[in-house]
Order: C-alpha cells, then sequence, then structure tokens
C-alpha cells in the first residue's frame, strides 16, 4: 500500500530539512569561510541579537549617543536594533551554542520544515520529495542561508500562515 504524503511524520521532515540545510551551510562556511556581516541591515540584527544574549531587550543610551548614531538602530529613547526581534532570536540562539550563522542555518531548515508541512496535505510523499528538494535547493544557496540579513525567518511565518488555510 503506498505511503499518503498525511502518514509522512513531522519529525522526519524537520530531520530531513535540517540536517540538509546545515549540511549546505557547513560546506558553504567551510570553503568561503564564515560569512561576514556586510549590510547595516545585518549589523543591526546582530545588536540585537548581542542585546538578547546579555539578557535585555533594550540597551541603555550610551553618553553622547549623536556620535553613535548609525542606520538601523535606534539610539533613543533606548539604545537597540530597529527590526522585529524574530531574526535577532535565531541568531542569538546560534551564537549562544556556536556562532550566529548557527542560527541561520536553523532558521531555514524551519522555513524548509514549514514549506513541507504546509504543502503535506496537496502532495504525495514523491511531490513532497520535490518540495523539499526545491525549497532546500533555493533557501540553502541564497542569501537567507549565507548571510544574516535573514528571509527564513519571514519564510517561515508566510508558511506556517498558510497551515489553516490549506485545512489543517
Amino acid at each position: 500500500m503506498p505511503i499518503d504524503g498525511n502518514q509522512v511524520k513531522a519529525s522526519s521532515i524537520i530531520v530531513i530539512a535540517f540536517a540538509a540545510l546545515v549540511l549546505i551551510g557547513a560546506v558553504t562556511a567551510s570553503i568561503y569561510g564564515i560569512p561576514a556581516p556586510a549590510t547595516h541591515d545585518e549589523f543591526s540584527y546582530l545588536l540585537g541579537a548581542s542585546t538578547l544574549l546579555q539578557g535585555r531587550f533594550a540597551n541603555p543610551v550610551p553618553v553622547n549617543f549623536e556620535a553613535f548614531e548609525t542606520f538601523h538602530v535606534l539610539m533613543f529613547p533606548t539604545y537597540a536594533s530597529k527590526y522585529p526581534p524574530g531574526q535577532s532570536i535565531f541568531l542569538a540562539l546560534g551564537a549562544w551554542i556556536w556562532d550566529p550563522v548557527l542560527g541561520v542555518w536553523i532558521s531555514s531548515a524551519i522555513a524548509v520544515a514549514a514549506c513541507i508541512w504546509a504543502l503535506k496535505p496537496d502532495f504525495d510523499v514523491e511531490g513532497l520529495a520535490v518540495v523539499a528538494c526545491v525549497a532546500t535547493t533555493l533557501i540553502g544557496f541564497s542569501y537567507w542561508n549565507n548571510s544574516y540579513w535573514g528571509g527564513s525567518v519571514a519564510a517561515s511565518g508566510g508558511a506556517l500562515f498558510l497551515v489553516p488555510c490549506a485545512g489543517h
């Protein structure tokens, strides 16, 4: 009897997505090195992660804060990232375990697993395997998995938003 897509366990989807994306990230990092932040957004997300790792949601305003003003960082009433904390939470998780890039890889794995789970009622096992390969390739080799800028956290939210629409 063929296995129906609805019988595929969520744990196997998460294990496959996590293993594939961490492997892609680790191989890419071993070839090109761990990515260094390059854009203002990435520095802002890393500030948010650093703030969370220190057990705070915001930092005190520095003395003479005008000298420290930069893009995408709030200086008043508190010193904090201007972005919502989603990406920073994953960066903080990765930094707490090893390096912030690990948090990027974890968020990418969750995004692939969320895409597979959202499309589970519409595909059989072979179709879900194709979805997993396409999502892993698109996310794994994009800047979403190779920079601190993110995108996977929002993709996870979008996929999970579709789950009630699909009749789960």
